[in-house]
């Protein structure tokens, strides 16, 4: 057996070479075989962020310890022969160095945890089972209990918070935590239980399926709700995803749970929904995606204008309101982008290649223009990296980073090689963070990733064994830095509703930096009202109450805009 400090030493030679074009440093996060009882190992990731100066990356482990290869460190966990998961949360600087790391106690679901990064603060959540020891705290339940805790930029705890017992792991999953402009924190998840779940008096009755917690930023709970949605497979759907705006409502993306379930279209519209929570607790639902098989959305972005950019994976039919794909076989897989109005109206839609496994993953708002996505494209033995060497698997994974525009055009791509079985990646995230530092990923991998072979594939005497989570940062030349310039064309502007009763909304799919003029004209050619406009707009409100019904004429002009739009007032 080679020596550990030579494969090490490999090991960073390796990724020094093979990413010197695309990554500025590269982590692993992994075990080692000859740490644990089991011989096997699941690592999920749970979250990424960060700000200007640091990103924090964090997930979960089955079995001890968790070693960090570039930072030559590691965490220990407390062995277990029934293999509990362990969590760690982790904070590096922009250079790559590790600055501080944690580890919590654990549960029985290895991907059962989620964590967010916001205003300077890290808020994580899991279930552990029976006894856990955070911050050299031990805590204990008489059964798995779900928890949120709060820590600062600097990995000081702020505040943890313990929900009521809960007796079966299986059925209760934290999916999203998010957090509002007054420093509300809202915990995401779905549960199947036949007891309360709970938090210092605020309970979820019943068989609760999706539950939302609402807390202050002292952590003290102040409400919760609960979306009780199913699907006709009986099914509870997912929390996939979830965000907030400027205005305190949060939004949701409920989906359903299976990526690779091997079926043939026998299940009928699978679905995923996008709900609205207003500050008051009203909850709505405002648009639902379905296929006629594997219908999974994981993750969307809410626009500036009002819009969502959604992204996942389908078999069969896609369907959004009076929107549809092709119809298509069910054997294969569709990775699917798209652009949605609140109202379910399809902006524009993108898909990938067909295959075994194609999902987009993750979503990140740059500015009003442009976003990033990350998705995962299978691809066949005759596609496969030229030197990848013959014991590794014969499909591979391509990881593929693209900056899109907010109208659908692709500026620039990167992508990597990555290994491990598809079904594998059904369960993980690869998850994208963009700061004025630069950009980062984070995610899992097994054995290789791009031109780097690590110790780690088909032989249980090397170093380091089965899934391992990766944080790398993207050098600046992996992508396009030019700021994008949005153009403007006449199919950019949309009036609604056409006819209208009185209201008249105008939405620009790109926001509009100069004087605007709005006028409305008579077929008589009349001017009837005129509206001027400074400052940066992407909708407006026009009323029409006092027109009397007919035909008009609404012109929108600028130094480079000239746009007429047929209305009819009812």
């Amino acid at each position: 057996m080679k020596k550990i400090t030579f494969l090490t030493l490999f090991y960073f030679t390796l990724v020094s070479n093979a990413h010197s074009q695309k990554v500025d440093w590269f982590e692993t996060i992994g075990t080692k075989i000859t740490d644990y009882y089991i011989n096997w190992n699941f690592m999920a990731l749970a979250g990424l962020g960060g700000d200007d100066s640091t990103v924090v990356v964090s997930g979960t482990s089955r079995n001890y310890p968790l070693y960090f290869y570039k930072s030559n460190d590691s965490l220990t966990f407390k062995g277990s022969s029934i293999g509990l998961e362990n969590r760690f949360i982790a904070q590096y600087n922009t250079s790559g160095k590790l600055l501080w790391k944690k580890k919590l106690g654990g549960g029985s679901i290895y991907d059962n945890a989620t964590m967010i990064y916001s205003g300077g603060n890290i808020y994580f959540a899991s279930v552990f089972h029976k006894n856990m020891v955070a911050d050299g705290d031990t805590f204990r339940s008489v059964a798995n209990t779900l928890y949120l805790v709060k820590y600062s930029q600097k990995g000081q705890r702020e505040w943890i918070k313990f929900s009521t017992p809960f007796f079966y792991s299986e059925d209760i999953r934290p999916r999203r935590i998010v957090v509002d402009k007054n420093e509300n924190v809202y915990l995401f998840g779905e549960s199947n239980s036949f007891t309360e779940l709970g938090f210092d008096g605020q309970y979820s009755k019943g068989n609760t399926y999706q539950f939302v917690f609402k807390f202050d930023k002292k952590g003290t709970p102040l409400s919760n709700f609960t979306f009780r949605e199913e699907t006709k497979n009986k099914w509870a759907l997912r929390v996939a995803d979830a965000t907030t705006d400027a205005l305190g409502n949060v939004y949701a993306l409920l989906s359903d749970a299976g990526l690779n379930v091997l079926s043939s279209c026998k299940y009928a519209q699978w679905q995923s929904k996008v709900f609205k929570i207003s500050p008051e607790g009203v909850v709505s639902n405002l648009f639902s995606i379905t296929s006629d098989d594997l219908m999974s959305a994981s993750s969307f972005l809410k626009m500036p204008n009002g819009d969502f950019i959604v992204t996942g994976s389908y078999r069969g039919q896609l369907k959004i309101n009076n929107f549809k794909t092709a119809d298509q076989s069910c054997s294969n897989v569709i990775y699917f982008l798209t652009r949605v109005t609140a109202e379910g109206k399809v902006i524009w839609f993108k898909k990938g290649e067909s295959s075994q496994f194609s999902h987009g993953f993750d979503l990140e708002m740059e500015d009003d223009f442009s976003f990033l996505t990350t998705s995962l494209q299978s691809y066949p033995n005759s596609k496969r990296v030229p030197d990848l060497p013959s014991k590794f698997p014969k499909d591979g994974q391509r990881l593929i980073i693209k900056r899109m525009s907010a109208t659908g055009q692709m500026i620039d791509s990167t992508e990597f090689n990555i290994s491990g079985e598809a079904n594998d990646f059904a369960f993980f995230r690869f998850k994208i963070r963009k700061t004025k530092s630069g950009i980062y990923l984070a995610g899992n991998y097994e054995c290789y990733f791009d031109k780097t072979l690590e110790s780690t594939c088909g032989n249980f005497t090397n170093e380091a064994f089965g899934q391992k989570v990766f944080l790398l940062k993207l050098d600046k030349n992996a992508l396009k830095n030019e700021p994008f310039k949005p153009f403007f064309d006449p199919t950019e502007v949309s009036v609604e509703p056409n006819p209208t009763s009185g209201t008249l909304f105008c939405r620009f799919k790109n926001p509009i930096t100069e004087p605007l003029s709005l006028q409305i004209f008579d077929i008589n050619g009349r001017l009837m009202k005129s509206q001027n406009i400074d400052g940066t707009i992407q909708y407006q409100n026009l009323s029409i109450d006092d027109f009397p019904s007919g035909m008009y004429f609404l012109n929108i002009r600028s130094e480079k805009i000239n746009v007429t739009k047929k209305i009819v007032k009812q």
